[in-house]
């Protein structure tokens, strides 16, 4: 696919431009907002009936009742307003008759509305103390709405009806989302406890500095010996940054996952906002353990049961994920947008397209269907069982496309990659480029069901 902006380069800027200035003026008048709501405490919710110590225990129950209200009456407007939507023109802008711009000038006026309506429902959220659990998870909820709405303003001034009538059903089906969950808001365990409970047990501090230092990658480039592949699991100390864990160290302790159930997307619009996401249930195969009769959840695989372990299920965890939605950009303003799925192929998948464009040139229909590689030589991501080193998948393993060149194939197996082949995809990615020039680029391995689409 090949689109370019109609607007060329300078249209390009000029529109980031005026997205960002969008931005900040829409978030300091939200912060004007909240200054001026935190004045209005006693008048606005009638508690200044304050107990000596603190707490406010009605607040919460009559901010709720006063949400669910105000969210049915924003419901009911959203659904009106996106009735007069569907009955607004699809054209370009220079052949809309004066009275369709008219009907698209009244619209947005309406949305303006309705984001000034629930600006003021986020400044009243604000004004919840802060030992109130509710507070800051009601609040970005609205705002989330709100979000919606102004992006539906902002269609509606351009003329793009399907645009704003998206952005209009989505905040329609956030804010009903957030009235049928309200009560779990309203809950009559303390916060503090509620808290307590949540906190993981054990404190684990993750070394990200180390881990990515320069000196850390250059301990462990010095392991790889490019003329014989490795068959033991060897894993690293970036604490004391040592290129290995030492046998007793703190730490130093094949189930196969059918891969199905991602999907993928990347996607630009004429201005050059660019988005990448990998949307993931991860149901295939998890069935309820026949012990426990317990169904592990969305990705709760992904923990294990390893005392000492970073990734150990605890309250309060979240799990380390084979999820990795890319963005790349450059200093000359070019973007690359790569999703894939496949489990613990997605980081060595979007690695070969990747590559594959800056390194040797492809564009994305060559980089994303070029004959890839992938290694076994890892910890199943799904398997949670506490040995990890019964996690581990297949040492010294590799699997690459059977396009790949026999003499490269049996160079590999001569260095001891216990290799296998596949006529079929080696992962499931996407891609997504616009170049220097604006110029727009996307494809999607058609062996893994991906493709590319462009609307105008």
């Amino acid at each position: 696919m090949l689109a370019r902006s109609e607007s060329g380069d300078a249209g390009h800027s000029a529109g980031r431009v005026r997205q960002a200035q969008s931005v900040i003026v829409r978030t300091l008048e939200r912060l004007l907002a909240d200054l001026a709501g935190a004045q209005r405490i006693e008048a606005k919710l009638g508690l200044e009936d304050e107990k000596a110590d603190g707490t406010l225990e009605e607040k919460p129950m009559k901010m709720a009742e006063k949400l669910e209200a105000a969210l049915t009456k924003f419901a009911d407007e959203q659904r009106k307003a996106i009735e007069q939507a569907n009955n607004l023109p699809i054209k370009e802008v220079h052949d809309l008759t004066a009275e369709e711009k008219e009907s698209f000038r009244a619209l947005a006026a309406v949305e303006d509305d309705l984001a000034k309506f629930l600006e003021e429902l986020v400044s009243d959220l604000s004004e919840l103390p802060e030992q109130d659990f509710s507070q800051p998870s009601l609040r970005e909820e609205v705002i989330e709405v709100m979000a919606e709405v102004e992006l539906a303003e902002d269609a509606l001034k351009l003329k793009n009806k399907l645009m704003a009538i998206a952005a209009e059903q989505v905040a329609l089906e956030l804010a009903e989302e957030l009235m049928h969950d309200l009560p779990k808001w309203l809950s009559d365990v303390p916060d503090k406890l509620k808290w307590d409970l949540e906190k993981p047990t054990e404190d684990y501090d993750v070394p990200m500095a180390e881990l990515l230092s320069d000196e850390y990658t250059g301990l462990r480039r010095a392991l790889i010996d490019m003329a014989r592949a490795s068959t033991e699991q060897r894993p690293g100390d970036p604490l004391n940054m040592r290129a290995l864990l030492r046998a007793g160290d703190a730490g130093a302790n094949g189930v196969r996952t059918p891969i199905s159930d991602t999907t993928t997307c990347v996607a630009a619009d004429r201005w050059g906002n660019v988005v990448a996401c990998t949307p993931s249930c991860n149901l295939v195969g998890n069935q309820p353990d026949p012990r426990t009769g317990v169904t592990q959840g969305n990705r709760l695989r992904c923990l294990n049961t390893t005392p000492g372990h970073p990734n150990r299920i605890e309250p309060g965890k979240r799990p380390r994920l084979t999820l990795t939605p890319t963005l790349v950009t450059r200093d000359d303003g070019a973007v690359i947008a790569i999703s894939v799925a496949g489990g613990d192929m997605q980081d060595q998948t979007t690695l070969n397209a990747l590559l594959n464009h800056l390194e040797f040139g492809m564009a994305p229909a060559q980089a994303v269907t070029a004959p890839r590689f992938h290694t076994q030589h890892l910890e199943n991501s799904f398997d949670s069982d506490p040995d990890r080193a019964r996690a581990f998948v297949a040492p010294a393993g590799l699997n690459v496309n059977s396009a790949v060149a026999q003499n490269v194939q049996a160079e590999l197996i001569r260095r001891g990659h216990r290799l296998t082949t596949t006529p079929d995809a080696i992962g499931m990615p996407v891609m997504l480029t616009i170049d220097e020039a604006g110029a727009m680029h996307a494809a999607g391995d058609p062996r893994a069901g991906r493709h590319a689409g462009a609307l105008e």
